[in-house]
């Protein structure tokens, strides 16, 4: 007899599972049952609709089904059942996998004889590097236009072992050490993540040969999904340093942003989502964090009716990371130039016309504000950096943070109107029925820069300088 096989087919319509159910239950219920169950109309419905696969009509029978459909397959595929219980209800599976076999097949280097490579492929499993995986994968799911991406790598590696893409080392963690030696001399260890060959390979003779040095697995994980700054920082280094690996070198993560907000009315999501982009003195408490990784800063309302202006920066105050940058010199590296501006207009525009950029919605990086495009910063350049790591190479050797790179270059372009005090950020105000709160961001000269056509303003957001003007009149 023939050993039984399956594959994956490509084409496949999924939802035709939960509906084809119906063609089989009563070969599997009795009459008799069925009859009874009938006599329990709430019940009856709810089980009628779950045999049909519209689970969203099924009520808590339903959510029962889907939950443990979920669990059950996270289980079996190696990942954490207890994570994927309150993981979102559309799961992203499919667009990982096949963001990683394009990664593998168009992008990563595996098996380099010499040296240090992205990745290895053994007979139990193809290893990449970590945080070079991650990053790039992360960079081309936010190409692709897919949001709710987790900005920093220890959610990331959650997701991806949630969903049952990577594989789980023995104390159940995504993060793997092994030690590579290519059998002529050099030799050095890594901290890799472990994944199934047939989900990037379906098919056997589409592999490529195996890796022909060693890989040794570590007895002991040397980091822990659950701490980003170990894993953000030091996941793609090698553990030892006997040689040091130029290839599968990556830049440090970028920092966790604050993570999903509380259902209101559409206009107080708005509001909510953003939180005081400038830090707190030592003795005030911090603001609440909002778990929304798309959130856009906003600061508080001033207490009095005085104008709304962008403050100078102090002699002596350090400004964070999030907090948008007041005029300063910039730091110009000879190949840098504007080029990286002038991508990152070419990106914008290119994403706003393809949707992949919202506009005007209450998690938009864009609005539309007095005539053109108001970009919130330092967010929109936070997500350019994002979907462009290579960026991080140059912004290292500036000592600066990847966004900043792109933002200085932007600038550069002299494309964005001034304020009256001439500064480049301006304040817009969003009121909403019960709260009002501030964005901070750069006016384009030229709508057409971004839009192809220009849509009508964001009726919420509204210039301050031109709220204080109506005020005092």
């Amino acid at each position: 007899d023939q050993p039984y096989r399956f594959k994956y087919v490509k084409g496949r319509d999924y939802r035709l599972h939960g509906a084809a159910s119906s063609l089989i239950y009563s070969n599997v219920i009795p009459a008799k049952a069925l009859d009874w169950l009938s006599g329990f109309p709430e019940l009856w419905s709810q089980l009628v609709f779950a045999f049909a696969g519209q689970y969203e009509h099924a009520d808590i029978l339903g959510e029962i089904v889907s939950q443990a459909d979920q669990a059950s397959v996270a289980q079996e595929l190696g990942g954490n059942p207890g994570r994927a219980m309150s993981a979102p209800k559309q799961s992203i599976q499919r667009q990982l996998a096949e963001g990683l076999r394009m990664l593998v097949s168009e992008k990563f280097k595996l098996n380099q004889p010499d040296g240090p490579s992205d990745g290895w492929l053994t007979q139990d499993g193809l290893w990449l590097v970590s945080k070079p995986a991650v990053d790039q994968l992360r960079a081309h799911l936010l190409s692709q236009g897919i949001e709710h991406i987790p900005t920093s790598n220890a959610p990331m590696f959650n997701l991806l072992q949630d969903q049952a893409i990577i594989q789980p080392n023995g104390e159940g963690k995504a993060i793997w050490k092994a030690s590579i030696d290519n059998g002529r001399g050099w030799k050095n260890t890594f901290t890799v993540l472990k994944i199934a060959p047939a989900l990037i390979w379906p098919n056997t003779t589409d592999r490529p040969e195996t890796y022909t040095g060693s890989l040794t697995v570590e007895s002991s994980a040397v980091a822990d999904e659950n701490e980003p700054v170990t894993v953000g920082d030091h996941e793609s280094q090698p553990v030892s340093n006997k040689t040091t690996p130029t290839a599968s070198a990556a830049p440090p993560a970028p920092k966790q942003a604050p993570t999903a907000a509380k259902d209101f009315d559409a206009l107080d999501e708005l509001l909510d989502l953003f939180p005081d982009p400038v830090a707190p003195s030592p003795t005030q408490p911090a603001p609440e964090s909002i778990d929304d990784d798309d959130q856009i800063p906003f600061s508080p309302p001033p207490p009095t009716a005085t104008r709304l202006s962008q403050p100078r920066q102090l002699v002596g105050d350090k400004a964070t990371n999030d907090t948008p940058r007041v005029e300063e010199p910039a730091k110009v590296s000879p190949e840098g130039g504007s080029s990286h501006g002038l991508n990152f207009i070419t990106w914008l525009k290119g994403g706003v016309i393809s949707h992949r950029v919202i506009i005007n919605d209450a998690k938009a990086r864009v609005h539309t504000v007095d005539g053109t495009a108001f970009l919130v910063s330092p967010d929109i350049f936070k997500r350019y950096a994002l979907e462009h790591p290579d960026i991080e190479r140059e912004a290292k050797e500036r000592d600066l943070e990847a966004w900043q790179v792109v933002q200085r270059s932007f600038e550069k372009l002299k494309k964005h109107r001034k304020t009256a005090a001439g500064l480049n950020i301006w304040t817009c105000l969003v009121k909403g029925p019960r709260k009002s709160k501030q964005l901070r961001g750069y006016l384009l000269i030229e709508p057409t820069d971004v839009f192809s056509e220009v849509p009508y303003d964001n009726p919420v957001i509204s210039l301050a300088e031109l709220v204080d003007k109506d005020t005092s009149e």
